[in-house]
């Protein structure tokens, strides 16, 4: 696995540093220092039912964009709950390899790409500050630290299984699969760890069993 820095055009950076205009910035006095506080919109949250299983998932607005507040737990093609025990499932969802992962969500719903995904971290207040505001507040190993969920994303650490079929990092960290490839053997990922509230962007095999979070088309 490798991490990467994504390269943006002028053009692109522009936008997203103006997407940030819709954070408030609140300017705050602590410990005699200058300190910027950045504050979002509430979530609006709502439910719905997958009519292939009848599963019901809790949806929440962050911005303009709908989001599944729950990782996906629909049982196609290669997908695996972690440690093959369904009891994992009903809080961490289900890992899915690349190619599964793109056709998992429901009608109306996908697998976000990463543009989506950069729309959704600058509708909370940019990458710097996103990380916090998407981890849920339990789930966890301990410190989970920075977690607030101020979001309503209610991010979980579902772990991942590797192409060995070995299962790791449940509870410490997760990783999404976006719809974007890096190349023909691995696709691009977010990923929260339990120790802080920092986003990571790893290039990741495509045969790796991941979480994945659906957004409405």
């Amino acid at each position: 696995m490798k991490k990467v820095r994504l390269i943006l055009s002028t053009a692109f950076v522009f936008t997203a540093l103006l997407s940030l205009d819709a954070c408030k910035k609140e300017e705050i006095k602590q410990n005699d220092t200058d300190t910027i506080k950045y504050t979002i919109p509430p979530p609006e949250f709502s439910t719905f039912t997958d009519p292939r299983d009848g599963q019901k998932y809790i949806t929440v607005k962050i911005g303009n964009q709908w989001w599944f507040a729950q990782n996906l737990n629909y049982q196609i093609g290669n997908s695996w709950y972690y440690d093959n025990k369904p009891s994992n499932g009903n809080l961490y969802g289900r890992l899915y390899d690349w190619q599964t992962a793109m056709i998992a969500c429901p009608e109306g719903w996908h697998l976000p790409s990463e543009t989506e995904w950069v729309v959704l971290t600058n509708s909370l207040c940019g990458e710097n500050f996103a990380g916090s505001k998407l981890k849920n507040t339990f789930g966890w190993d301990a410190p989970n630290a920075d977690a607030t969920n101020s979001s309503g994303y209610s991010a979980l650490p579902g772990g991942l299984r590797d192409t060995l079929g070995a299962f790791r990092g449940l509870g410490k960290y997760g990783y999404w699969w976006l719809a974007t490839e890096h190349d023909s053997s691995s696709a691009r990922t977010r990923t929260l760890y339990y120790s802080g509230g920092s986003m990571g962007r790893v290039n990741i095999e495509k045969q790796y069993g991941l979480s994945v979070r659906c957004i409405k088309d």
